[in-house]
């Protein structure tokens, strides 16, 4: 079955085995999901990334990567998401 785009849009992602290599952080943050997409910011809460706006195509299985700048600050696995709510979903 073939749906809308908008029922692709993930607004977080819940990450395990995370691994922390960039030392402390506090403040803006990028996440990447996918190995040819750029960062998107994002913010951490707990073991959630929360992205700024939608992004598409997020599945559990990927990989995050968590970003302060050019920093690589660690990133973990995704094992599920929060679908967004958007105006065409709704």
């Amino acid at each position: 079955m073939v749906g809308p785009k908008a029922a692709l849009a993930v607004e977080a992602a819940r990450l395990s085995e995370i691994n922390w290599i960039g030392g402390d952080h506090h403040g803006p943050l990028t996440a990447k999901v996918r190995s040819l997409a750029k960062p998107v910011p994002a913010r951490l809460i707990g073991d959630r990334v929360v992205f700024d706006s939608p992004e598409y195509g997020v599945a559990p299985g990927q990989a995050a990567v968590l970003y302060a700048g050019e920093r690589v600050l660690g990133g973990g696995w995704i094992e599920e998401t929060e679908r967004a709510v958007t105006r065409e979903a709704a």
